[in-house]
């Protein structure tokens, strides 16, 4: 259909896949695979199978340790899965996990300077990374519960 013919700016007949898997993610997981192994090579050749295609000037990755190529491999999901719910999912299940999980810190407005800046900070065990259950559905199915431990009112 003409919808997935056009890409973001709507004038090329380039479709941008943001739901559904791609070849990339798959690299990307099997690099994290790898280097969760402990297989460093392997997860250095499979972040540099998707990086040689999209960076013209392009050098070979390097990583010594498992630590290192965690973060190699989880700086290229940042990069590559940018436009899908993949970061979001990176963050919630990198979350329980104590030797990657972060913390966001932001700060709005970014560049008004009439209006006093806010910091926004985002913990990895924070509730919202738990998507509410609609309330309309609870009130149709009083066995559900909020999937959530957190005292916080949606």
């Amino acid at each position: 259909t003409a919808a997935f013919s056009r890409n973001l700016t709507g004038n090329s007949a380039y479709a941008y896949n943001a739901t559904g898997i791609r070849t990339t993610d798959i690299y990307l997981m099997l690099a994290e695979c790898y280097a969760r192994e402990g297989d460093i090579a392997n997860a250095i050749a499979m972040v540099d199978a998707v990086r040689i295609k999209r960076i013209s000037a392009f050098t070979p990755s390097t990583a010594t340790d498992t630590r290192s190529a965690m973060t190699l491999v989880m700086n290229e999901r940042r990069k590559e899965l940018l436009f899908g719910f993949n970061r979001f999912l990176d963050q919630r299940r990198l979350g329980v996990d104590p030797d990657y999980a972060i913390t966001v810190t932001r700060v709005f407005p970014l560049m008004d300077v009439t209006r006093p800046h806010i910091t926004y900070t985002l913990k990895p065990n924070s509730f919202l990374y738990t998507i509410p259950i609609e309330q309309s559905i609870m009130q149709g199915n009083l066995n559900l519960k909020e999937n959530t431990n957190d005292a916080k009112n949606w």
